[in-house]
């Protein structure tokens, strides 16, 4: 005769009264540690509690620091992008989305995917109530003090999604403990990220949104994360839908998802499954044709497809930007310029016709024709630089496909969750940096695609890593994200040139820079004191803080005051821009170099503390 015990049928209100009693009833020797760190998936052991992932005392408290910084900045100059979001929101709400595409009564034409329009419609439904007159379209620019406030308002209340991509990504339930060096990983996530000067300026004073669209790319990490893959698809296409840029980052994603959700998981029994792991394939496949069909539909029926893509890939404006960003094309762009003057020199300039100032209104061709980009360098062409792109992605996408994970599924699953999981943050931050050093008409402010997850993966290394080889691997990162963020930092600086924002942007600058290194520096010292307390903690050597506190502010004073003195006022006006551009496109390029050598097995640990 067999005897079972029958559990009885409990509401949600009975469990937690009992969970309570048990937690009151254990001994206190047994509640001394409550960040005792949990076994996780095939352990045994029973997650954590829902409410350990919400946020604490102290993340509300940076969360409520953050925002009254960003309501400082609400009087603070506003670039054109202000009223180009004003007037996207007057024209969605005005017109149905088959005619979103085609309106031009404004220069400032909607070319954003039809996600980011509903967004601005739903805004409109606020603004409304706010002030009716921003709802309307028009040439000339339109701003009152309501529209101001209301507009400033919107880009914080949409940081929340940033904000819960910070928390979701640092869940205990995820991570398990994440203090092992005092502060804990979630501290210094919002540390690099809410804090982060680059998002700061552009966002909250040159006006953009940022801060949500990579929050949708941080959530989609997250949920690859939580092993829900079809999440993490459905989340990446919508973010795909609502600013198209962050295709780029989309290798990284459908390689995690393909090659470690739908074929590696069924390794763990020995052999794959080739049916399940089809429909798990076909699983995500649907997941991102359902919301490309969602988005589309509309402006596909209205028969405006055609005019909704020439919108959103524009290779007419040329291969960079009026202000060239800091890759590749910077370099090449600047080398084509000191051959054209050699050139010249040597009496050769008729050979290479080229007018006067000719790459300083973007690289769109002599004249805007598109035909002609550089005068003596050949000329790139966007299938160049896409193949570009392709390339350099390639070794960093081979070894995250093939890596391989423990087997043994039942010993430290969470230890290798999370190590797999930060490996696909630094993946997705590298095919994001190859696409800033050889996209198409790149802008600075993409560099952001590129320091937001390396500043998560940091954060998740401070929980993850440990001993001699973990404190090394530690430093290197954070040597690698003081160089990389303050180069990115200080690229995006020129957006901000009017005279008065010039202290608020500096000292955002020298303020972000003194706290990371300070924060950054004692956890590594933390990690490399329980391995060897004689030895000094490097993050970044001689040459590296010379580029950093040398160069970047001598570059700030002639762009400031020195190319003034020397030339006067209204000549030579590219020339400042150019030179920051040339300079931190050397930075980012010895760190793209980094990293490509990294992905190809190269020992590249002592790459940033260079002493000459």
């Amino acid at each position: 005769m067999f005897l079972v015990r029958v559990e009885p049928c409990l509401s949600p209100l009975t469990r937690v009264r009992r969970e309570a009693k048990w937690v009151d009833d254990r001994p206190l020797s047994d509640m001394s540690d409550r960040r005792a760190p949990s076994e996780g998936i095939g352990s045994g052991e029973p997650p954590p509690r829902w409410t350990k992932n919400l946020p604490n005392a102290p993340t509300v408290r940076a969360l409520v620091l953050v925002t009254a910084l960003k309501l400082l900045m609400v009087p603070c100059y506003r670039s054109t992008d202000f009223e180009v979001h004003r007037n996207w929101i007057a024209l969605t709400h005005s017109l149905p989305p088959g005619e979103w595409y085609t309106e031009n009564t404004s220069q400032w034409t909607l070319d954003y995917p039809p996600l980011f329009a509903w967004f601005e419609r739903a805004l409109a439904s606020v603004a409304a109530r706010v002030d009716p007159g921003m709802l309307t379209i028009s040439v000339e620019p339109y701003e009152s003090f309501a529209t101001v406030v209301f507009q400033r308002c919107t880009v914080m209340a949409a940081d929340l999604v940033l904000f819960c991509g910070v928390l979701c990504q640092t869940s205990p339930s995820m991570m398990g403990p994440s203090s092992r060096c005092g502060i804990s990983s979630r501290a210094l996530a919002l540390t690099l990220v809410a804090f982060s000067p680059a998002l700061l300026m552009v966002d909250h004073v040159h006006f953009q949104y940022n801060g949500m669209v990579i929050g949708l790319h941080v959530c989609a990490l997250a949920a690859a994360h939580a092993q829900r893959p079809v999440l993490a698809a459905v989340l990446f296409s919508v973010l795909v839908h609502t600013k198209h840029i962050f295709a780029f980052a989309a290798p990284a994603m459908a390689a995690h998802l393909l090659a470690h959700h739908a074929v590696a998981e069924w390794r763990w029994v020995g052999s794959i499954n080739r049916a399940e792991a089809w429909w798990r394939v076909v699983a995500l496949a649907t997941s991102a044709v359902v919301v490309t069909a969602v988005s589309f539909y509309p402006i596909w029926r209205a028969g405006t497809m055609g005019a909704m893509l020439t919108r959103l890939f524009p290779f007419g404006r040329g291969l960079s930007h009026a202000y060239w960003a800091p890759n590749f094309w910077a370099l090449y762009n600047f080398a084509d310029k000191c051959a054209l003057a050699l050139v010249r020199r040597v009496g050769l300039g008729t050979y290479f016709p080229a007018p006067v100032g000719y790459m300083t209104g973007g690289m769109s061709g002599h004249g805007g024709t598109g035909t002609q980009t550089h005068a003596v360098l050949p000329t790139i062409t966007p299938k160049i630089a896409l193949f570009a792109v392709l390339v350099s992605m390639g070794p960093g996408l081979v070894e995250h496909v093939t890596t391989r994970w423990p087997k043994d599924r039942s010993t430290s699953s969470r230890g290798w969750q999370l190590e797999r999981h930060i490996h696909l943050l630094r993946l997705t931050a590298h095919v994001t940096l190859c696409s800033f050093m050889f996209g198409w008409h790149v802008h600075e402010k993409a560099s952001l695609m590129v320091t937001v997850p390396m500043a998560i993966a940091l954060a998740l290394d401070d929980a993850n890593l440990a001993g001699e080889v973990g404190a090394r691997r530690f430093a290197f990162h954070a040597g690698e994200y003081i160089f990389v963020s303050t180069v990115a930092n200080y690229a995006m600086s020129p957006l901000l040139f009017q005279p008065r924002e010039w202290p608020i942007k500096t000292l955002m600058q020298v303020i972000g820079l003194v706290v990371t290194r300070g924060v950054l520096r004692l956890k590594a010292h933390r990690k490399g004191k329980d391995v060897d307390a004689s030895s000094p903690v490097v993050l970044l050597g001689q040459f590296q803080w010379a580029y950093l506190l040398i160069g970047l502010p001598a570059l700030e004073v002639y762009g400031t005051w020195g190319h003034g003195v020397l030339f006067g006022t209204g000549r030579m006006e590219f020339l400042p821009l150019m030179l920051v551009s040339v300079y931190c496109a050397v930075g980012v390029s010895a760190a793209f170099v980094v990293q490509l050598g990294g992905y190809r097995g190269r020992d590249v640990f002592r790459a940033y503390v260079w002493n000459g």
